[in-house]
């Protein structure tokens, strides 16, 4: 009996080493809002798990070997010694099956190694959209720029600067269905939604391009592998949930179709995607150059265009610079600014 738990125990001394390999792999808590990835166990952990069981093996092969040299050995005595063996190869499979790699921290280092090289831009013929595409080229990054009209994308785009990256205009529609955006998209690094709903007779017109549409480019982008998706959205968003409900801007902007609570739905379904993506809720609009100097750039929830605060407008050219920015900046990894 001695000789046997002697050997137990040393065997829990080696199985816990092993264990604390696993433990030393990176099992941290996930961040609120974070999707993990799918959890695998971890070469460390596979390993640990094999060595417990050899040594389990072990175990048990040694007490036949001591029941047959000593005659007083009964069967309680085998039976506990077998069990210290099975419970040592179980601790370390329960362990390394609780492996996880997506930690908050790996994901922002993920981001600093992304390198955007092209860049996918949807709506590149708005207002927004034509800075975005051409401040872009002057960083020297091959743009792929979105439109329905690629005729009208190319005339509007034209005047980019000479010395910037090459331009590619492909045809594309948000509306439509994934497989065929997700070839629009093609074979980039990160994709900037600047997309914005246009009257039009259609009712569902909000809902098709500021709900449906930026759905169905969070799933083409991922079904592309893009490693960065920023979308532009808005001030007030989450004003019902944030006691402003009754806010004048929130009540008229959301007149039009529930435009607000359309972008709303389109930001959690982004950060629900498990894609790396920054949201940018921009103030009223402008091209007034006046409204580039002096930015303000606040956490989620903070700004809600009243008049005593800043940011009620910001210009469309520093709009076009915080998304690229946000583009190649690990702190703004899965964050919403306002």
């Amino acid at each position: 009996y001695d000789d046997v738990a002697t050997m137990a125990i040393a065997s829990t001394t080696r199985a816990s080493m092993a264990t604390k390999t696993i433990q030393d792999a990176r099992v941290l808590p996930i961040e609120k809002n974070a999707i993990p990835r799918r959890r695998r166990v971890t070469v460390a952990s596979h390993r640990a798990m094999q060595d417990a069981s050899r040594q389990s093996t072990d175990v048990e092969a040694q007490v036949h070997v001591s029941r047959k040299d000593n005659a007083s050995w009964n069967r309680r005595t085998w039976m506990n010694a077998s069990l210290v063996a099975w419970c040592v190869g179980w601790q370390a499979w329960a362990m390394s099956s609780v492996a996880e790699e997506s930690t908050p921290k790996q994901r922002e280092d993920e981001t600093a190694t992304c390198q955007v090289k092209r860049v996918f831009v949807a709506g590149s013929t708005g207002q927004s959209g034509q800075r975005i595409v051409r401040q872009l080229q002057q960083r020297g990054i091959q743009v792929r720029a979105g439109a329905r009209n690629v005729k009208k994308a190319n005339q509007i785009l034209s005047n980019a600067a000479e010395d910037g990256a090459g331009l590619e205009v492909v045809q594309a529609d948000v509306t439509w269905d994934m497989e065929r955006l997700r070839q629009a998209i093609g074979d980039v690094d990160a994709v900037v939604c600047a997309t914005g709903f246009r009257p039009s007779p259609d009712i569902n017109g909000v809902f098709k391009v500021e709900n449906l549409g930026t759905k169905n480019l969070v799933d083409a982008s991922k079904a592309a592998g893009v490693c960065k998706f920023v979308l532009i959205s808005s001030l007030l968003t989450n004003a019902p949930l944030v006691g402003q409900k009754d806010n004048p801007n929130y009540k008229f902007l959301n007149y039009f179709g529930g435009v607000l609570d359309q972008k709303k739905e389109a930001e959690d379904y982004l950060r629900a995607s498990g894609l790396n993506y920054t949201i940018v809720r921009a103030g009223g609009l402008t091209n007034d150059p006046s409204y580039s100097s002096g930015l303000f750039v606040s956490p989620e929830d903070t700004l809600f265009g009243l008049e005593q605060e800043p940011g009620r407008e910001i210009c469309r050219d520093l709009l076009a610079s915080i998304c690229i920015e946000a583009l190649f900046q690990s702190k703004a990894t899965n964050k919403v600014v306002e």
